[in-house]
């Protein structure tokens, strides 16, 4: 094989005749150019022959690769490599040209100034609401976070807050995320609702807390129908509802009103997801004067005070009653005035709570349903027996002492619709409760629509047909004989609302103000719903 040198360029050497005299002799030993004698001495470059392997090798590999498309060296050069060579053939000139002189500042107007010292103020106003806000959450969390656990002393720090240092805490996203470390489910709901309400949750909210706190699920579902329609609270709404929807979660997981109450949340602003009615209405009998003496035609206003709501297969319709101390006639003498104090159901008067609410409901309930053709639903009434205000209940006084009148028009004794002795009969509560949906007197009636026209032009042709014994028989009767107790006492009907309380008979005629309410209420272009008798069919 032939023996190649290698072929490394080398400094070229200057003529001989030129080169210094000291580098042509001998050096002598332990010179300092000594070393340059032992460099090796570079041999001449030998080219092979024409027809050597290795020549032809060498010249098919360069062949090779001064025909390699031009494109392949392109794309070996680095995409940083190309870009800097780029910016270096750019001339200057542009960029020199692009280069413009800042404009001057203009000068600040009132305006900005004003806008200025604004913005610093709110920027200062947020930096102390949040030190606030954590001097406040660190001294009311201190007794979970400590050593020591102590959830009584953290009750008693978070019910000392005043309503302002509360507030800050209930927007506080910090102080929650710490107290579900320990708490969820109700004792969760419970935290926030002394915050919320200060230690005071009013109504419907209490009756709301309780269903939780009983783990009473048909109760909160009731609840969330009315809470739901609070348009303008006094609280947030998006707060409350976020809260309650993670309590009813944890709370009534597996419960098979879960869906019912997520639905009630989670559709809260939906259109008829519950329904409220209330309005007023007039009736008209006749009454004898108290001390005797002829019969006269009166007029009477009641009001219907309910909420509704689609639940399964049925309408519950939802009445709240206040029940107020009367016997303090000079502080209460009517039901909504300011004097007046709570009615509570305890010691010997406990048994009456239970006694008229299964008045009511064994009387009113399991008798309708209402249809629309596809959908039926059975009409389930609901009393709420409530003692702390509500501005949507029903206010009633209540009398222990039967010499006591509800009214100087009415004898001692007497119940009306906002006014009930404690010793009254089933019959009568059942009576009462059905003015409050908006059935009418179906005793000591006039005869005939005509009658009660002429008395009472301006009453509508709705409340006089429901107000004589034409619209109770559909004909027309004479007037009663109003010197004869026998002759208009003898123009009742067979109902709740007619013989004396003794019946318990009712009709779909003693809805039909409630369902009119109902229909008006339904979006735009539903199909109205009929009152029929008995349970939906199955």
């Amino acid at each position: 094989m032939a023996t190649h040198s290698t072929i490394t360029p080398q400094p070229q050497q200057a003529p001989a005749a030129e080169a210094p005299a000291m580098l042509t002799q001998p050096l002598a030993a332990g010179s300092a150019f000594e070393p340059l004698q032992r460099l090796p001495i570079q041999c001449r470059l030998n080219v092979g022959a024409v027809d050597d392997p290795l020549e032809k090798e060498a010249d098919n590999i360069a062949d090779t690769v001064m025909r390699m498309p031009e494109p392949s060296f392109i794309q070996r050069k680095c995409a940083h490599c190309e870009e800097e060579e780029k910016v270096q053939r750019k001339p200057l000139t542009p960029f020199i040209q692009k280069q413009e002189a800042p404009s001057p500042a203009a000068p600040a107007t009132p305006h900005d100034e004003f806008m200025r010292m604004i913005e610093g103020v709110i920027s200062a106003d947020n930096q102390a609401r949040l030190e606030r806000t954590r001097i406040i959450r660190e001294r009311v969390l201190e007794p979970l976070t400590g050593a020591r656990a102590d959830g009584i002393t953290f009750l008693n720090r978070l019910r000392s807050l005043t309503p302002d240092e509360a507030d800050l805490l209930i927007h506080d996203t910090v102080f929650f995320g710490t107290i579900r470390r320990y708490f969820r489910g109700r004792t969760l709901w419970t935290v926030y609702t002394i915050l919320q309400f200060h230690n005071h949750t009013p109504e419907p909210h209490l009756h709301l807390t309780m269903a939780v706190s009983n783990h009473d699920a048909r109760l909160l579902a009731d609840m969330l129908s009315i809470v739901v329609l609070q348009s303008a609270p006094d609280y947030d709404r998006d707060i409350y509802f976020t809260m309650l929807r993670e309590v009813v979660t944890v709370e009534f997981s597996g419960d098979p009103l879960q869906n019912e109450l997520l639905r009630l949340i989670d559709h809260r602003d939906d259109a008829n997801i519950s329904q409220r009615h209330s309005t007023t209405y007039e009736e008209a009998h006749y009454e004898q004067p108290v001390g005797g003496g002829n019969y006269a035609m009166q007029k009477f206003t009641g009001n219907i005070s309910a909420n509704s709501y689609i639940s399964g297969t049925e309408l519950r319709v939802i009445v709240r009653m206040r029940f107020v101390d009367g016997n303090n006639t000079a502080a209460c003498p009517t039901a909504g005035a300011a004097g007046c104090s709570g009615f509570y159901f305890l010691g010997a008067n406990a048994g009456v709570y239970t006694r008229w609410m299964n008045a009511i409901t064994s009387v009113w309930n399991g008798h309708f349903h209402i249809s629309n053709g596809t959908q039926a639903y059975n009409v389930v009434f609901v009393p709420l027996f409530l003692s702390e205000a509500d501005p949507d209940a029903v206010s009633i006084r209540v009398m222990t002492n039967n010499t006591l009148s509800c009214d100087p028009s009415l004898g001692p004794g007497r119940s009306e619709q906002t006014c009930w002795f404690l010793n009254v009969p089933n019959g009568t509560v059942a009576h009462e409760f059905g003015h409050i949906i908006g059935a009418s007197d179906e005793y000591q009636l006039p005869g005939s629509n005509a009658e009660i026209a002429a008395a009472f032009p301006t009453m509508s042709a709705q409340d006089r047909s429901l107000s004589s014994m034409e619209g109770m028989t559909g004909t027309p009767q004479a007037a009663p004989a109003l010197n004869s107790a026998a002759a208009v006492t003898a123009n009742r009907t067979d109902t709740i609302m007619g013989n004396s309380y003794n019946s318990t008979n009712v009709n779909t005629r003693h809805l039909t103000r409630l369902l009119g309410l109902l229909n008006a209420g339904l979006p735009a272009g539903a199909t109205p719903f009929a009152l029929r008798t008995g349970n939906r069919p199955r």
